[in-house]
């Protein structure tokens, strides 16, 4: 019996701006992106010599730095799905 509820229950439940869903791989996108942390790195090289270049730049991102990051993606995840407006009861939307 509990477990026709719970199916009753997932079956109402719907998202009433589902586009906002596209959010999620983008957030996963530039999180990967920043947490890489090579785009800093590339420019550098213009620059500085390649003998002397991993002497001066840190090659990977520390565990400080990645705290906000991954925080940054979560919280990008978070906005999308409040965005995407999780709903349990359909109301008629009026169209003008």
């Amino acid at each position: 019996m509990a477990d026709m509820d719970f199916a009753n229950l997932l079956s109402q439940f719907h998202w009433l701006r589902p586009l906002w869903l596209l959010g999620i791989p983008c957030a996963l996108v530039i999180g990967a992106y920043l947490m890489r942390g090579r785009a800093q790195n590339s420019q550098w090289s213009k620059f500085i010599h390649p003998e002397l270049l991993p002497h001066l730049l840190q090659g990977k991102i520390s565990k400080q730095q990645r705290w906000p990051l991954a925080m940054l993606t979560l919280g990008l995840i978070i906005a999308s799905l409040a965005m995407a407006g999780p709903s349990w009861e359909k109301l008629p939307q009026p169209i003008h």
